[in-house]
């Protein structure tokens, strides 16, 4: 007699079609906050006065995102050419 091996769903497949796999979360996911929070501690987090990080978010169009993407557009913005 032939053991039966469990072999388990692939994490894509679900039981219910309807239903949506569920994702596994490798990060944590960085907490967002408003632009003006973001500008009042400019100094502290990207080493820029308060009004280019405010400038550079008014720019962007942003009104919350996180530090790391808050950063890059600080660093982007404050590395163009002014004419």
């Amino acid at each position: 007699m032939a053991n039966k091996v469990n072999v388990p769903e692939p994490e894509t497949c679900s039981k219910n079609p309807k239903e949506e796999p569920k994702q596994k979360e490798t990060k944590k996911k960085e907490p967002a906050y408003t632009a003006a929070e973001l500008a009042e501690k400019a100094d502290v987090l990207f080493g820029v006065r308060k009004e280019c990080a405010t400038a550079a978010f008014l720019y962007g169009g942003v009104k919350e995102c996180t530090v790391s993407k808050a950063k890059e557009m600080v660093q982007r913005f404050a590395g163009k050419e002014i004419r």
